[in-house]
């Protein structure tokens, strides 16, 4: 099947769905521990051998470290980040550069970092645990230079009992904090950690997770136990409706709220938490994920919000899933094929269970939808003799993404399915922050290179057999390099990544 007939049986069988949960592939199927978003376009990822960035929501990923097992994972700002490691690890790890390069903090000896939250890139605080001091809450002031005990919340008891242990801190300002643990305690400060006051939570021993929803009340989850909301600083307490089996919660404006867990369970709350409805299981997105089935554990262990439109929760064997939540009109004409305004991406994937072959084609965007609204789609095969081809369909403020099953049998590489070669085009570096050196043995005095915006706006032009092209002044975010013959014809497209 030829690749414009796909993409003209995408554009008229199917239609744009709202508000629903969709599956981002990040090529690995490890476990997944936690999520952070930084501003609309950028998203990290940790897991197994895993600290995993997308610069442009979730469509490629780069891998800074494999070696480790990364857990919780913060930014307070687009350039300072945190992150520590599951394993026995006394320091945390941060980044200046928005996560180009991590740097280990100082050691702290009293145990290894087990939570922390951070108020800004300089103040943050920190769980840490060991079996002869007990669990610690600590502070820095200088990003984790050093760290300072401000209470110590249990020591081991002798004889064979049972010690305290914290596995959750966060803040809500620069005085309220609060510590949560098993069996069954929090810990409240509202002076910065000059005094405390500790409760038992009467409804739930082993809690996973809790989130604010104001200075004085929290909204708790726990195994096998209902939400508990705790207030006037956890000296009330008020059993809520059971969810199953959580094991994380967020609260994103004090009413709306989010909560997953093991069986793959989805519930949203619109009531600070005192009513749940199912939010959709996340059927059939991946045979990891299909929910369904109930012998599928379908575990997810964290879920994350930026706004009640951008929500991402990440879980075992690979699952990451965001909510996309766009009215974006459907194109009416074919993206593909030529006209006075174009924008091009030329669009190669590789099967997984047989990376030597690709297919490849030119997806022309470029169209309007309205007088304003300038929209692009990309055109992904799916994996395996049969999958799906999938639409990503974008505006500036959200992205849809629609499928249809198609039946895998081209397997031409040449553009736009007519059996013709790819003319071979370089662009490095790749990513780049000031400069691209742009070269192809097919290229003459006549040929010409254009770097596109992903909306089709021109950035930069140059002519000849090989150019330098300065991008000092591009913003950062993701390219396209378009290169023409001397009649104007596309023969050749790359994706470069600009990064300041």
């Amino acid at each position: 099947m030829k690749a414009s007939l796909l993409v003209l049986l995408l554009l008229t069988c199917i239609s744009i769905s709202t508000a629903q949960w969709r599956a981002v592939e990040t090529g690995y199927r490890r476990n997944l521990h936690d999520v952070e978003l930084v501003g609309k376009r950028t998203v990290f990822v940790t897991g197994q051998g895993l600290l995993l960035k997308s610069i442009d929501r979730g469509r490629t990923w780069s891998n800074y470290d494999s070696t480790k097992s990364y857990s919780r994972i913060q930014f307070v700002d687009e350039r300072h980040g945190f992150t520590c490691i599951s394993q026995d690890s006394k320091v945390m790890y941060l980044t200046t550069n928005g996560g180009d390069t991590w740097e280990a903090s100082a050691v702290f000896e009293r145990g290894f970092i087990r939570s922390f939250d951070f108020l800004d890139k300089d103040t943050g605080l920190a769980i840490a645990v060991d079996g002869i001091h007990g669990t610690s809450t600590i502070r820095t002031t200088d990003g984790g230079a050093s760290w300072s005990v401000i209470d110590t919340i249990a020591v081991s008891f002798h004889g064979g009992g049972h010690m305290k242990q914290a596995y959750s801190i966060k803040c809500f300002d620069r005085n309220t904090y609060c510590v949560m643990g098993t069996p069954g305690f929090i810990k409240w400060t509202r002076d910065g950690g000059n005094s405390w006051t500790e409760t038992t939570n009467p409804y739930c021993t082993w809690q996973a997770d809790f989130d604010f929803v104001n200075d004085s009340t929290i909204l708790i989850v726990g195994q096998n136990s209902p939400v508990v909301r705790a207030s006037s600083r956890a000296t009330k307490w008020e059993p809520l409706q059971g969810v199953g089996t959580p094991l994380s919660i967020v609260v994103i404006d004090g009413n709306v709220s989010y909560s997953v867990g093991t069986g793959g369970f989805i519930v949203k709350s619109t009531d600070a938490g005192a009513t749940w409805l199912n939010n959709a299981y996340p059927v059939g997105i991946t045979s990891d994920y299909d929910c369904s089935e109930k012998t599928k554990r379908c575990r997810l262990v964290k879920v994350r919000a930026r706004d009640t439109s951008d929500v991402w929760i990440v879980g075992d064997s690979g699952g990451l899933f965001t909510l996309d939540q766009c009215s974006v009109s459907q194109p009416s004409d074919s993206i593909l094929g030529y006209r006075a305004t174009e924008t091009h991406q030329v669009v190669t994937y590789a099967l997984r269970n047989d990376p030597d072959v690709s297919y490849q084609w030119i997806a022309t965007g470029g169209y309007l939808l309205g007088e304003t609204t300038n929209h692009y789609c990309d055109v992904i095969w799916g994996y395996g003799s049969t999958g799906s081809v999938c639409c990503i369909v974008s505006d500036s403020s959200c992205t849809d993404t629609i499928c249809v099953d198609i039946e895998v049998n081209n397997k031409t590489t040449g553009i736009a399915g007519d059996g013709s070669q790819t003319p071979q085009m370089s662009v490095q570096p790749n990513p780049t922050s000031d400069m691209i050196d742009i070269a192809s043995i097919d290229a003459d005095d006549a040929t010409s290179y254009t770097l596109l915006s992903v909306t089709g706006e021109v950035m930069k032009q140059a002519h000849g057999v090989r150019v330098r092209m300065n991008v000092e002044d591009v913003p950062s975010g993701v390219y396209h390099v378009i290169m023409r013959n001397a009649q104007g014809v596309v023969v050749a497209m790359q994706r470069v990544v600009v990064q300041k």
